[in-house]
């Protein structure tokens, strides 16, 4: 019996005598027929007095059932967002490990283990205790938790086991001193216990396991920045590292900290979200200024901007990003210290570990090992692999960017010796590249760099598109770099696959210095077509920046020097030497693929402002140029732009084009582009939305195609709320001012379209802001507008489009079509706006003005969307026969000459319903500078884009020259 009884101390307590005595003696009595009373006084008595006994051998007292009492649940933190795919796929490993040792308990080895682990900032914590919410249901006897780390050290496995112990109802005075006695005693207490254990911020797995309980019943979350997986013999495959949120999720984070909606000032909270790299301490630092200093959003955009004190702005009662990104730098050894720093030096934001090579002049294998660790270190983040190469790339957080470059003077002796490596290694590759790509390039350059068997530089040439996205910046540097050393062929070569690529953060003077370089390198080397070439180039960049004055000079003198080469290269092919004859006939084809190229890309302009009769007319030219020049892509291609300017499906390319790959980037892209428009004109909004995700995911490193599919996306979810909320969500005239017909919050995929609409709108816009965009900017703040009338935010709506308003009316009057299709945009919105707020006199009136501007410009799409809206107006409202279709009346313009024009110089707040154009004798005019007049000598042009004369430089017939 004194066995039975110890075995029952051990199992629920040395010294709970009541609840051993009383299973024994039920245990006994159900065997023996004995007395159960009668049992339990000798049993307690028998328990007793080996408990006493024992009790200076054992030392410490173990609790009791009834002091071992289960720790309350823990509460969700009330500013916790997003991480529901984390917390899902935690949750399914949990069932799966708790599922197999319910099946087979004599194998159950240890606990449950969850391990979360990621860079400094990334919220492993609160995720650590927002899943032991979830979890705390199936863990009875409590939830227990303790901190493995204090400024940036490692804490005793003994203090850990003091802070696990004292949680779990043990004295101070009752444990033992020796680290491993701890530990048996944790083990121990919690046998037959199911207890949930955190253990937030692990330095090693040996601190784990020195500490970690053995009792099948528990389960154990381990949160830490390195993976400590392999150490705890654990496949790291199961955990991958945690991200940062993505944009939804760290916008909701901000909201919920600076208690107010993002969406009121998306484009701030999208900025600062960024500028803090969306890492959530950051995030949450950067709400706390507008939480508890009761600043604004926007003077927090301005506070992070400049990149020397931003870290500093979001330190936190000491404790910031900054702080911890030390103490893991400080667990580098020098070599790696090193590597991070100079890794800064690298201006594309991601790269290969190829890099380290140059930078640290080490071997291949050396800077591979380096650039993992750095990663293992969670210093630098997974870019997924290279398109091209298939080898991993690498890239920093902004911060932790920031924090590096900060640490690059204490590496100031090597930064040029390394900086002259990079270049040097850079224009190796390039080199290579240029000789696998280029028939007529030929390399002068010694190999030191590459290996001569590597085939990477083959395979970048094959994909030269993703190439250009990925190393744009570094490209850049390089055409300077190569003309200066000598090599003019290699420098307007790079120059040339720039196209009109537009990376984030682009430095608009460096990229046209740049230009402007590469076609002095193409004159020093004797290449007609190479300047064409650089040209086309500048002109595709100017277009993505929407400066389509100066875009569509360059090119139409890009496409009269290409004539010229091909003229003069068709007078050579008559020569009886064969091989003159060859490269003569070479060179009219090449010059002739470029003037297709040319018009095309001129044609893309126009239809990028939104001026389809110019650009049917110009796609008409580049159809029978491309056709001439037997080029299939840009065959393609025009027949792509051309759909989307008539509203129609293109039969080329085919879905098995897109699907099998055989396409080439640019048609890839706008075919993605094209069957979005086809799949929402047919309202088959998912497809729709797959197609530009899609086209989105291709665009990585542009920022000019990440911008306009935004932009589209938003109109797609505007247009789908239109068309699902009823009535295309035209307010009821009960209650006007009211957003009537806002769907049912219990249809939650409707109802989260107008902050989808909101998001995607400001993205454009920040977008377009980088870019330096000013047209890009006016016309998704448009469609912002559009997206915050749905989303009922009418107030903020109206001070987006004051400054819409003003913008438009900053822009030079050349911009022509793009002028008068952006205040068809603006009238659209400002009408939508006026509708909503339920003054629906000025609203029709607005809402006809820019049916009539859309007229102007051939788009009868939008035109044709109005006027729908419109007939549901009719139908809601009665109107007066004199206000039906019929022009702004002269009150209004007499509104206009005594509000608008002083407004727009005094600063004031004009009426909304004032801010629309005006229309005399059915032609488009600003209300604050109704046509701009000539100077001597000049011609009229009208600032709507319609022909004003002759010689107006934006009509059909200078296009079609």
């Amino acid at each position: 019996m004194t066995g039975t009884a110890g075995f029952a101390g051990t199992l629920f307590g040395n010294d709970d005598v009541t609840v051993a005595g009383v299973v024994m003696a039920v245990l006994i009595g159900v065997c023996t027929g004995a007395p159960v009373a009668l049992m339990e006084r000798t049993i307690r008595a028998t328990i007793g007095e080996r408990a006493s006994r024992s009790s200076t051998r054992i030392g410490p007292r173990l609790p009791t059932a009834r002091e071992l009492l289960a720790a309350p649940p823990p509460e969700s933190l009330s500013t916790f967002r997003g991480r529901s795919p984390e917390i899902r796929a935690l949750m399914d490993l949990h069932g799966q490990e708790r599922r197999s040792r319910e099946r087979d308990p004599q194998q159950a080895a240890g606990p449950v283990l969850l391990r979360i682990h990621g860079q400094p900032g990334v919220g492993k914590t609160v995720l650590a205790q927002e899943l032991a919410r979830h979890l705390a249901p199936e863990y009875p006897d409590g939830v227990i938790s303790a901190n493995f780390g204090t400024a940036g050290d490692s804490r005793p496995p003994a203090e850990i086991l003091k802070e696990l112990l004292l949680q779990l109802g043990l004295q101070e005075s009752d444990m033992p001193a020796d680290t491993t006695d701890r530990a048996g005693f944790l083990r121990s207490v919690t046998v037959g216990k199911r207890i949930l254990f955190i253990f937030d911020a692990a330095r090693h797995h040996d601190q784990v396991l020195q500490v970690l309980p053995t009792e099948p019943g528990c389960a154990v979350v381990v949160t830490s920045r390195r993976d400590l997986g392999p150490g705890l013999n654990i496949s790291s495959s199961s955990a991958p590292p945690l991200e940062v949120p993505s944009l939804e999720d760290a916008l909701e984070i901000l909201a919920a900290v600076t208690r107010t909606g993002w969406e009121t000032q998306a484009e701030q909270a999208i900025e600062v979200v960024e500028l803090c790299g969306r890492l959530p301490l950051a995030i949450r630092s950067a709400a706390e200024r507008v939480a508890l200093d009761g600043t604004d959003l926007r003077h927090v955009v301005d506070l992070l901007r400049p990149p020397k004190t931003r870290l500093g702005w979001l330190e936190q009662g000491g404790h910031g990003v900054r702080e911890r990104l030390l103490s893991e730098y400080q667990r580098l050894v020098p070599s790696q210290q090193r590597a991070l720093c100079l890794l800064t030096l690298v201006e594309s934001p991601t790269f290969v570990p190829w890099v380290l090579r140059p930078l640290l002049d080490v071997r291949p294998d050396e800077a591979e090992n380096i650039m993992a660790s750095l990663g293992a270190a969670q210093l630098l983040e997974n870019a997924k692999h290279d398109q091209a190469t298939g080898v991993a790339r690498y890239g920093f957080n902004p911060l932790v960017r920031l924090f590096a470059k900060a640490m690059l003077s204490e590496h100031a002796v090597s930064i040029a010796a390394a900086r002259n490596r990079l270049e040097d290694a850079y224009l190796e590759l390039v080199d290579d590249v240029l000789t696998e790509f280029d028939e007529g390039y030929v390399s002068t350059r010694t190999r030191h760099w590459i290996s001569a068997n590597s085939r990477a530089p083959g395979r970048v040439a094959a994909l030269p598109d993703f190439g250009v996205r990925a190393e744009y910046h570094n490209l850049v540097r390089l055409v300077s770099a190569a003309r200066e050393q000598g090599e003019a062929g290699m420098s307007w070569r790079i120059a040339a696959r720039l196209q009109g690529c537009v990376p984030e953060r682009a430095a608009l003077r460096q990229n046209l210095d740049a230009f402007d370089s590469a076609v002095a390198a193409a004159r020093t080397d004797n290449s007609a077509l190479g300047e064409v070439d650089v040209c086309l180039a500048k002109g595709a960049f100017l277009v993505a920046l929407e400066r389509y004055s100066e875009a569509i000079e360059i090119l139409t003198e890009a496409g009269t020097h290409a004539e010229e080469v091909q003229k003069a290269a068709g007078t050579q092919t008559g020569q009886p030497d064969g091989q003159a004859r060859e490269a003569a006939v070479r060179r009219v084809a090449a010059a002739a693929v470029r003037r297709a190229r040319i018009q095309r890309k001129i044609a893309e302009a126009y239809l990028q402002m939104g001026a389809y009769r110019e650009a049917s007319v110009a796609l008409e030219s580049a159809a029978e140029l491309a056709e001439r020049a037997a080029s299939g892509e840009e065959e393609q291609l025009v027949a792509l732009l051309r759909a989307e300017t008539h509203r129609v499906t293109s039969p080329h390319p085919t879905s098995a084009d897109i699907l099998e790959g055989r396409l080439h980037d640019p048609v890839y892209f706008r075919a993605h582009l094209g069957l979005s428009e086809a799949a929402r004109r047919r309202e088959h909004w998912r497809t729709s939305e797959e197609h530009l995700l899609t086209a989105e995911q291709h665009s990585s490193g542009d920022a000019r195609r990440t911008a306009a599919v935004c932009y589209r996306l938003a109109r797609l979810y505007i247009e789908r709320w239109r068309h699902e909320a009823g009535d295309l969500g035209v307010p009821l005239p009960s209650t006007p001012g009211t957003n009537d017909t806002a769907p049912d919050p219990s249809r939650t995929a409707l109802a989260d379209l107008p902050k989808m609409a909101v998001r995607r709108a400001a993205e454009a816009a920040v977008a377009f802001a980088r870019m330096g965009n000013d047209i890009g900017l006016a016309r998704a703040r448009c469609q912002e507008v559009r997206a915050l009338i749905i989303a009922g935010h009418l107030g903020e709506a109206e001070r987006l489009s004051q400054d819409v308003w003003q913008s438009v009316m900053m822009l030079d009057a050349s911009a022509g079509p793009a002028w008068s299709a952006l205040l068809a945009r603006f009238a659209r919105s400002s009408g939508e706006l006026l509708l909503h707020r339920g003054d629906i006199g000025a609203a029709w009136r607005t809402l006809v003005r820019a049916a009539k501007l859309y007229a102007t410009n051939d788009d009868w799409a939008c035109h044709a969307e109005i006027w729908r809206l419109l007939r549901i107006v009719e139908c809601r409202y009665p109107f007066p026969e004199s206000t039906a279709l019929v022009g702004l009346d002269q009150t209004l313009e007499d509104a206009v000459t005594a509000t608008v024009r002083p407004t727009l110089w005094s600063g004031e707040r004009a009426p909304l319903s004032s801010l629309v154009p005006l229309a005399r004798d059915g032609r488009t005019e600003s209300r604050s500078q109704a046509r701009a007049e000539p100077s001597a000598g000049e011609p009229a042009v009208d600032r709507t884009g319609s022909p004003a004369s002759e010689g107006d430089p934006w009509s059909r017939r200078t296009i079609a020259g």
